[in-house]
């Protein structure tokens, strides 16, 4: 019977250099790319709203629902946008730092702080689109999507960070 590497590695106790057997690297390794799928699906809606917003500037009026866009509402959107650059960097390291000794734990956390990072990379995105539809202005919804473009390039699950992190959890005892 022939055995795979992971198999064997884990069959023979074999250590790899963050310290988990090879078994356990091989299911990190996993939901990393099931982190990087979700995560670039989250990304493909950015092209999707842009095709969106050019499709529907072409085809309504000119008319805004509303007629202006006060000043204090757009530098408001324009705040919130700029909060999430730093509320992603936040967020990552509070739910990075609630690790698990499990390996399958440790696996499914990195997973859901992949995702949650993603979702609020989104947000100016989704800012920028609903401030298109109310004022037809299509460069707040550029200048948006920018912003969430900047945030899921910036934090898009790299292996190597895993690796490092999966390295620096520390086993409490219990």
């Amino acid at each position: 019977m022939r055995l795979s590497v992971a198999q064997r590695g884990s069959q023979e106790g074999e250590v790899n250099i963050i310290g988990t057997k090879q078994g356990d690297l091989a299911a990190l390794k996993a939901a990393h790319r099931t982190a990087r799928l979700v995560v670039s699906a989250m990304m493909g809606a950015l092209v999707f709203y842009v095709v969106i917003v050019e499709f529907v500037s072409r085809i309504i009026s000119n008319e805004p629902l509303i007629a202006e866009a006060p000043v204090a509402a757009r530098y408001g959107l324009y705040a919130i946008a700029v909060t999430m650059v730093f509320l992603t960097q936040v967020v990552r390291g509070v739910l990075t730092r609630a690790t698990s000794p499990d390996e399958a734990a440790f696996a499914a956390r990195m997973v859901q702080v992949s995702v949650v990072t993603a979702a609020l990379s989104e947000i100016p995105a989704i800012i920028g689109l609903c401030s298109f539809f109310i004022w037809h202005g299509t460069t707040d919804f550029y200048l948006m999507s920018t912003i969430s473009a900047y945030l899921f390039f910036r934090h898009f699950p790299r292996w190597p960070g895993w690796e490092r992190l999966a390295g620096q959890r520390i086993v409490r005892p219990s």
